[in-house]
Order: C-alpha cells, then sequence, then structure tokens
C-alpha cells in the first residue's frame, strides 16, 4: 500500500482470544511528521473502517498510549492498548520487521526481531474483518508493505530473534498471507 486509498480489505477467522501472531515488513515516508497511520486492522465492520476500539485489533505507527508519537507504535485489543512506550522506535525510508503476538494474553511488539512493547490484552475479537494500511477511515499508512502474515492459534515469536529474509510461508495456522516476493523486502518489492 502507498497510503493513496490502497489496501487490502478480505475476510479472517475472528482472534477470539486466542494466541496470534501477525507480522510484516514496513516502509514508511510518514514516521516523524507527528500523525498516526494504520498498519492493520481485524474487527467487525463489513467496511473495515471503524474509529472507536471495540472489538477489533488495530496496529498503528505513530501513536502510544492514546497520543501521537514519532516513529512509535501501539497495539490496541478491545480497548486496551500496548505500545512501545518511546519515539523512533520506526525510521523512515527503512524496511523494518513489525510483528504483533499474543500468548495466553501477553501482548508483545516485536521491531526487526526484538521486543519494543510488552502488556496484558486477553480481550475477545469476534470481528471478522482484516484491513491494511487504515485503522479508521483517517488514518491510513504512508509507504510500503510486504511479506504480511496472520497466524492464528499461534505466538509465534517469544524472544529475541532474527527477522526473516525471505518471503513468508504458509504454515499450519497461517490465516492470510499475501504481498509475498521471491526479492529481499529490502529491496522494495
Amino acid at each position: 500500500a502507498t497510503g493513496t486509498g490502497a489496501y487490502l480489505l478480505t475476510t479472517v477467522t475472528a482472534p477470539g482470544t486466542d494466541d496470534f501472531t501477525i507480522e510484516c515488513y514496513i516502509n514508511t515516508d510518514a514516521a516523524s511528521n507527528g500523525t498516526q497511520d494504520g498498519i492493520f486492522a481485524i474487527n467487525a465492520s463489513t467496511g473495515g473502517f471503524q474509529s472507536n476500539t471495540n472489538n477489533q485489533i488495530r496496529f498503528t505507527l505513530g501513536r502510544a498510549g492514546g497520543g501521537g508519537q514519532d516513529g512509535g507504535l501501539e497495539v490496541n485489543i478491545n480497548g486496551t492498548a500496548v505500545d512501545c512506550g518511546s519515539n523512533d522506535i520506526i525510521q523512515e525510508g527503512t524496511w523494518h520487521h513489525v510483528a504483533v503476538t499474543r500468548a495466553s494474553g501477553t501482548v508483545k511488539i516485536w521491531v526487526d526481531g526484538v521486543e519494543k512493547g510488552s502488556g496484558t490484552a486477553a480481550g475477545d475479537v469476534t470481528g471478522t474483518t482484516f484491513i491494511t494500511g487504515y485503522y479508521d477511515g483517517l488514518y491510513t499508512f504512508q509507504g510500503f508493505m510486504s511479506n504480511f502474515r496472520y497466524r492464528k492459534g499461534t505466538a509465534h515469536y517469544t524472544t529475541t530473534f532474527t527477522a526473516p529474509t525471505k518471503p513468508l510461508e504458509r504454515t499450519s495456522d497461517t490465516e492470510l498471507i499475501f504481498a509475498q516476493s521471491s526479492h529481499n523486502p529490502s529491496n522494495g518489492f
């Protein structure tokens, strides 16, 4: 997505209260301008755009603790926010592997294989609408995304890891996989 109206809207199996891993590569050109950009959301809105946090998982750039933050990341599950707590986690013009995992109610945010935020968010998300590039109709992602995967039932990352350098592969618990490339994401594909 380039942030100019391009997004993926589809349906997936609801996350419920299960463990999950949602990951992708992002390269933004709007990390330092104080704006908030949606990376993805899973919610109950058939159009994908939902401004409140009820029955929703949303992952945003430039947001922490309810406000704007340059280069910060936040995941919100049913109104419970977990964030990285600092600026400049994501730099503009650089590819970063980002992942959100939930294991037994503990949610973690990973950037380039390093845990950057952790908290408890065990909320039940019964919505099945998946959208990239937004978290509601106002906050579009400005930049590029690659190698996106949603795994339901598994918190794949639990300790520091080396970010994948090959296209992500479908596993038995993969709900959704797209924007796969035979090229390294750092090449811009």
